[in-house]
């Protein structure tokens, strides 16, 4: 299952008002980024009732830095965060991306 696409800031407001959802910020010339999708789409493939949202970081370089100050969390790419009822929970970067430690911030320990 893919990440869905987060295009617009109406849209990023949204996810804030989900009870949880992931949001995942990707760039496809980053290899390790390439890795950490892999990690983003085996949880979301393990928790489709669990939306999973992806910010392109070089597309939507706006959306990704209005995410960044709205958490209060400095960009990084590759970089995911787990919200619940508009906090997040949880985030990492890089190589600390991993569907167990998604999937243990959603509460499935």
């Amino acid at each position: 299952m893919d990440p869905i696409p987060l295009t617009t800031k109406t849209a990023l407001e949204a996810v804030f008002a989900q009870e949880w959802a992931v949001v995942y910020k990707h760039s496809d010339r980053c290899w390790i980024c390439a890795l950490a999708i892999r990690q983003v789409r085996r949880f979301a493939r393990s928790h489709p009732e669990t939306p999973v949202y992806l910010v392109d970081v070089n597309e939507e370089r706006e959306l990704s830095q209005a995410f960044a100050q709205s958490v209060a969390i400095q960009h990084q790419s590759p970089q995911a965060f787990v919200v619940k009822k508009g906090r997040v929970v949880w985030h990492d970067s890089h190589l600390g991306i991993k569907a167990k430690a998604l999937s243990h911030a959603r509460g499935d320990a």
